[in-house]
C-alpha cells in the first residue's frame, strides 16, 4: 500500500458571521448563468473533490449541466465552454438529481416525456460510452408517466433511482453499466401503493448497513419507506416498512430531503402547512422509525422564516459538528410574486442556531423576483453552497444560480500554499502516517470519500503528532481534513494497493 498526499490548502480563520455571503465566490457570493436563450432551471448540484461545482437541470427543454471553478468562474475545460446540453428527443427532458462518482464521472437522473432517464458523463462532460452504450439509459417503470427524482450511489458502484410511475412511488437499481439489476425487488423494480391520493418519492439515503430509506408524500402526509438491501420492505421499520406522518391534523406535509446521521438517526426536511402558510419542516427519527424525542417537539421542528412568507424546504445537509442546514425558498407578495433563496441552520437538538444569519435564518435575493433554492451542499472548508435558479434581469429568462455563504472556521479569502504548516510522514508509506506541526494545535482529523461520506479510521491523538491508520480502507482517493487552532487544512489522499 502506498499513500500520496497533495493539494495543501490553508484557510486562515476570520471573524465574519456564519451565513454571510462569501465575497470570494462569483459577484459578492452570487453566480447566475444563462445556458441558453430560453429558460434554464437548476435542480441539482454536486461537489467534486478538487472543489469544482457541478450544476444540472433543464436547459431549453434539454438536460443541462455546467461546471464552475471553486471561485465561481465557469470551467472552460468542461463540455462546451463550461456547459453541456443533452437532447433526449422530447420537449420534457429534465434533470432532477445527480451524483458524482469517486472516479469523477457524473450521474444525472430525470425524465423525458414518458420514461425515466439516467445519464452518465465523463469528468470532462463528454458522454460515458460504457454506460448504456452512449451514456444514456431510458427506462420504463411501467406506465406512461414515469419520472426519476433522486439517484444515490452504492459503495459497490450500483445506482439506486427513486421516482414515480403514474401515481405510485417506485425504486429501481442499476448495475454500473446501466443495466437494470434484476436481483433487486421484482426484476429490478419496487413499486409502492400507500393508498388513495397523490403519492410521490422525492429523495433517498443509504444506511451504513445498506438499507435504503426513502421519503416523499402520500395523500398530503409525509411518507417514509425503508427497504432491505434486496429491495423488499423492511418489516422492522414502521408498519411493513412504511411510516405516514400527519404533522398537524390535516396539514399539507411533504418530505423532500433525507440524510442518515453517523449515529444512524434519520433526518428528513421538507414543508408543512401551519396556520394557512407553508413552513420549513425538519424531523428526526430513531433508526427503528420512532420519533427522536430529544429533537424539537417529539422529533418535529417547523420554522416560519418570516411573517407572511410561504416557506418551502427543498434540501438538507449536515455539518461535521452535527448542525443541520435546510435550504429552499421563501415566497412573499401577492400569489408568491417574489421568491427568494432561504436557508436555516439548526443545532443538533433541533433549535434554530442563533449564531447563523438572523437568529438562524438567511434570505438572499438574486434578481428582480423568483429566486428558487433547490440544493444545499457543505464544502470541506465548512462554506455552504446553495444552488437553484433565478430570473435573470438582462436575459428576461431564468438561469442557473449558485450562492455561497461563509461557514464556521476557515472564512478568509487568503489561501497560502505552504508545506511548512503541517508535516505528513512517511510519504509514500505502508498505510500508516503521522500528521504533525511544530506550532499549530491539531484538534481533529477526519477522512472523507469524494462523495462526502465520512470514513471511520483509527486516529490517535498524540498532541502535536497524530497517527492515522488507513489499513482498513479500500483503494481510492480521499479527502483529509485537518482541524487546527488557526483553521482547516484540506488534502487529497490516494490509497493505492
Amino acid at each position: 500500500i502506498s499513500i500520496i498526499i497533495d493539494g495543501l490548502l490553508w484557510s486562515a480563520v476570520g471573524f465574519a458571521q456564519a451565513g454571510t455571503l462569501d465575497d470570494t465566490f462569483g459577484n459578492g457570493g452570487i453566480v447566475t448563468t444563462s445556458m441558453s436563450s430560453s429558460n434554464d432551471f437548476c435542480t441539482a448540484a454536486g461537489l467534486q473533490f478538487d472543489g469544482k461545482i457541478v450544476l444540472s437541470g433543464k436547459s431549453n427543454n434539454n438536460i443541462g449541466l455546467l461546471r464552475y471553478h471553486a471561485n465561481g468562474n465557469l470551467d472552460m475545460s468542461f463540455g462546451d465552454s463550461g456547459m453541456v446540453s443533452t437532447d433526449l428527443g422530447t420537449i420534457s427532458d429534465n434533470s432532477e438529481s445527480m451524483a458524482i462518482q469517486p472516479d469523477g464521472k457524473i450521474v444525472v437522473c430525470g425524465k423525458n416525456s414518458n420514461d425515466i432517464a439516467l445519464l452518465r458523463y465523463n469528468s470532462d462532460g463528454s458522454p460515458d460510452s460504457t454506460f448504456g452504450g452512449d451514456g444514456i439509459v431510458m427506462f420504463d417503470f411501467g406506465s406512461q408517466a414515469d419520472e426519476a427524482r433522486d439517484v444515490i450511489l452504492q459503495e459497490n458502484g450500483k445506482l439506486i433511482v427513486v421516482g414515480n410511475t403514474n401515481i405510485d412511488p417506485a425504486v429501481a437499481r442499476f448495475h454500473e453499466d446501466g443495466i437494470v439489476d434484476s436481483s433487486f425487488a421484482e426484476n429490478g423494480i419496487f413499486t409502492f401503493d400507500a393508498g388513495s391520493g397523490s403519492q410521490n418519492f422525492h429523495a433517498a439515503a443509504l444506511q451504513s448497513d445498506g438499507k435504503i430509506v426513502i421519503t416523499g408524500t402520500a395523500n398530503q402526509d409525509v411518507l417514509i419507506v425503508r427497504l432491505e438491501t434486496d429491495g423488499s420492505p423492511d418489516s422492522s421499520f414502521g408498519v411493513d416498512g412504511m411510516i405516514i406522518l400527519d404533522i398537524d391534523n390535516g396539514s399539507e406535509d411533504d418530505g423532500r430531503a433525507i440524510l442518515i446521521q453517523d449515529d444512524q438517526k434519520i433526518v428528513i426536511a421538507g414543508t408543512t402547512e401551519m396556520n394557512f402558510t407553508e413552513d420549513f419542516l425538519l424531523m428526526r427519527f430513531q433508526n427503528d422509525g420512532t420519533p427522536d424525542n430529544s429533537f424539537g417537539n417529539n422529533g418535529v421542528v417547523h420554522l416560519d422564516l418570516a411573517t407572511g412568507s410561504y416557506d418551502y424546504g427543498r434540501s438538507l445537509a449536515i455539518q461535521s459538528d452535527g448542525r443541520l442546514v435546510v435550504a429552499g425558498f421563501a415566497s412573499f407578495g401577492s400569489l408568491g410574486s417574489d421568491d427568494i433563496f432561504a436557508l436555516a441552520r439548526f443545532n443538533p437538538d433541533g433549535i434554530a442556531d442563533a449564531g447563523f444569519g438572523d437568529n438562524g435564518t438567511v434570505f438572499t435575493s438574486l434578481g428582480p423576483s423568483h429566486d428558487v433554492g433547490q440544493k444545499v451542499l457543505i464544502q470541506p472548508d465548512n462554506k455552504i453552497l446553495v444552488a437553484g435558479y433565478s430570473l435573470v434581469a438582462d436575459a428576461f429568462s431564468y438561469g442557473f444560480a449558485a450562492v455561497r455563504y461563509l461557514g464556521d472556521g476557515a472564512v478568509s479569502s487568503d489561501i497560502l500554499h505552504s508545506e511548512s504548516e503541517i508535516q505528513i510522514y512517511p510519504n509514500p508509506n505502508n498505510g500508516k502516517f503521522t500528521v504533525s506541526s511544530g506550532y499549530l494545535l491539531i484538534q481533529k482529523i477526519e477522512l472523507f470519500t469524494l462523495s462526502g461520506k465520512k470514513m471511520g479510521v483509527e486516529i490517535d491523538n498524540m498532541g502535536t503528532a497524530w497517527k492515522v491508520d488507513l489499513d482498513s480502507l479500500p483503494s481510492g482517493i480521499y479527502l483529509a481534513k485537518v482541524y487546527t487552532n488557526r483553521g482547516i487544512l484540506s488534502r487529497k489522499v490516494a490509497v493505492i494497493f
